[in-house]
């Protein structure tokens, strides 16, 4: 694959992460969401494979630290959702000359730079289509496409599936690929814990949950039922 762009969308922090609602205050949500974009901008911008990196959003904030990062910025201004603001990052690409897209999500704090070169590596002359998915609910985590427009972006329920299906009608036979760190992204309560429990380098992600108050007990495996509004129990569960 001639080398990609990089394209990660991030939504507006304040609407970011709704389903960890449970665990995490909405300030605390927000936090979390530009950590995570961040950890997800700095790895892609060290990855050694990649053309540049792209950001698209309308939020002030990540607007001005991706700039800071290296990132290129993309005015997210429709505000529809991760399809069109992906269109939109791929069609402005491709007439810059982009010779390849890899979308990448925004909640991968695990992500390394090494996963990303290994996506360019394997992802074979044009057209392309390579992806992971996400180990939940089958969405895509990361869509690799040459030429970049190569099929619609199909972003919503059970879009891994969908992406397939149009690799295939497009008369391209999809790589589905397997990194560890791209598959789980960090969507409901129980990813909080996974993701601590996993290790790894220091991220900001990883700092802000950690120092966050009763975080030994909000982010530990809690019996069904139990929100971060209930008092932690004078035992933790066997």
């Amino acid at each position: 694959m001639t080398a990609p762009w990089c394209l990660i969308p991030v939504k507006r922090l304040e609407q970011a992460k709704q389903r960890l609602a449970p665990l995490l205050d909405p300030d605390e949500r927000a936090r979390l969401a530009r950590a995570m974009a961040l950890d997800v901008i700095e790895a892609a911008t060290r990855a050694s494979t990649l053309a540049g990196v792209a950001v698209i959003t309308a939020d002030a904030e990540v607007t001005a630290q991706a700039r800071r990062a290296g990132a290129r910025i993309i005015a997210d201004r429709a505000e529809a959702g991760t399809c069109v603001a992906v269109a939109e990052g791929a069609r402005i690409l491709a007439e810059d000359g982009a010779a390849g897209i890899l979308v990448l999500a925004a909640d991968l704090p695990q992500v390394m730079p090494e996963d990303l070169d290994h996506v360019v590596v394997r992802h074979g002359a044009a057209p392309a289509v390579s992806l992971v998915p996400a180990a939940a609910d089958r969405g895509t985590n990361l869509l690799a496409c040459s030429p970049v427009q190569a099929i619609p972006f199909l972003y919503g329920p059970d879009s891994f599936h969908h992406h397939l299906q149009a690799a295939r009608a497009c008369g391209i036979t999809p790589r589905v690929l397997d990194l560890p760190r791209l598959v789980r992204d960090i969507d409901r309560p129980g990813d909080l814990s996974a993701f601590l429990a996993q290790g790894g380098p220091p991220s900001r992600s990883r700092t802000l949950l950690k120092a966050l108050p009763g975080a030994i007990w909000r982010f530990a495996e809690a019996p069904p039922g139990v929100s971060r509004a209930d008092p932690p129990p004078t035992r933790l569960p066997a």
